[in-house]
């Protein structure tokens, strides 16, 4: 049976080091990707990933990356991911990589290693025309959150409670079987921030910021208790379980995470709409390969209360006047986006996001107005007339 070789002269690795990250295909080298995986988790034989699952990825859409590190002339693996192909569910489908796997030589983390190798995971994705990467994580490994959350930019999209099992295959209990099921929109502006990436091609389009419902947090001690199975651990573990549970079947995501002063872990979790995010990604896609200058225009509506009602008929903008800003925020091929955002009377500030086919507008011989027959909205679908009047665009508008 292959064994993991142990070469390291230093267990640090400095930005100066050679570090190389690349496909792995022989069978070597998968045979050293599932030697680190038993040297990482310390699993039996029976619960490990054997080498003909990390084949089978290679060989139906998936990927294996591997970081590795010259010492002595010969090259040694620090780390590596296993990605699974996966297709989306409904009539669209859509392919994804699955990250099933994750690991980093326990000698070398806390040196960035892991988020180079998502980067590099991510290149590769986009290279294959792959906009989305799940996965899934335990919740209660607080170092995780920190990377996949804030540094990679994924969204915990649902919980599930004993995901793999009370019981591991080799009948090993599994004390934290919750896992939250994370995705990575991979060209999403929030991704590009979070990975420090160029920005300059996505800042225009705004920030879609989800609205904090929920926290759920985590002891201090959580990683000591753990460590040392203290039982302490699986109380917190199961306040943890029913907390995240409970947020799951309301549909809500976990869109932020942070640590306070004491050292207590919080997930922030909020309604993060994917349709929105895809059409931006598709907006700026189709901006960068057709160069087709978008429309940009903030503005200060000049239409009274007629102007834009909701499906109901109920004026909602009603007590806005000239506090409805209309922003045509961006123009996609034959799709336009609208942001408004109005200040009712005793409702505080509403901003809405609004999509339309250029087909569903008139616009009037004078350039007056625009009328937009029929707009979609990330909160229904709005099925009635619109009259959106802009000062700069249209002159002498009339409602």
């Amino acid at each position: 049976m292959f064994t993991f070789n142990h070469r390291y002269a230093s267990t640090n690795v400095s930005k100066s080091s050679s570090i190389m990250i690349k496909p792995c295909n022989t069978y070597e080298e998968l045979d050293e990707c599932v030697a680190l995986q038993k040297l990482v988790w310390k699993q039996s034989s029976l619960d490990i990933m054997p080498r003909r699952s990390f084949l089978i990825a290679n060989k139906t859409g998936g990927i294996v990356l591997g970081v590795y590190n010259n010492h002595e002339n010969s090259r040694v693996l620090l780390g590596f991911v296993l990605s699974l192909p996966g297709i989306l569910p409904g009539k669209s489908g859509g392919i994804y990589w699955h990250a099933e796997m994750s690991g980093i030589h326990p000698d070398v983390r806390n040196q960035h290693i892991g988020q180079q190798l998502f980067c590099k995971l991510r290149d590769y994705a986009l290279s294959r025309n792959i906009k989305l990467i799940k996965y899934n994580f335990d919740p209660t490994e607080i170092r995780n959150a920190h990377i996949y959350i804030n540094r990679t930019g994924s969204i915990g999209r649902q919980y599930s409670s004993n995901h793999y099992g009370l019981f591991s295959p080799s009948r090993d209990p599994i004390p934290f079987a919750g896992r939250l099921h994370m995705e990575c929109w991979l060209d999403s502006p929030h991704t590009h921030r979070c990975l420090g990436l160029d920005t300059s091609n996505i800042n225009r389009y705004g920030t879609y910021k989800p609205k904090i419902i929920k926290e759920v947090s985590l002891p201090a001690e959580m990683g000591q208790w753990k460590s040392t199975k203290d039982k302490r651990a699986i109380d917190a573990y199961q306040k943890l379980d029913k907390h995240l549970s409970e947020a799951s079947d309301q549909n809500l995501s976990v869109v932020g995470f942070r640590k306070e002063r004491d050292g207590t872990s919080v997930y922030e979790l909020g309604n993060f709409n994917t349709t929105f995010v895809l059409f931006i990604i598709s907006a700026i896609i189709y901006n960068i390969y057709c160069q087709q200058t978008l429309v940009d225009v903030s503005t200060q509506a000049l239409c009274t209360q007629s102007a834009i009602q909701n499906p109901s008929g109920e004026n909602r903008w009603a007590q806005a006047g000239l506090d409805t800003n209309v922003d045509i925020a961006l123009k996609c091929g034959d799709i336009i986006a609208f942001k408004i955002e109005s200040f009712p009377v005793g409702s505080g500030k509403w901003t809405d996001w609004y999509v339309v086919g250029v087909n569903d507008i008139d616009t009037k011989t004078d350039g007056s107005s625009l009328t937009v027959k029929r707009m979609w909205s990330y909160f229904a679908d709005h099925r009635h007339q619109y009259i959106i009047c802009t000062q700069n665009k249209f002159k002498g508008c009339a409602c």
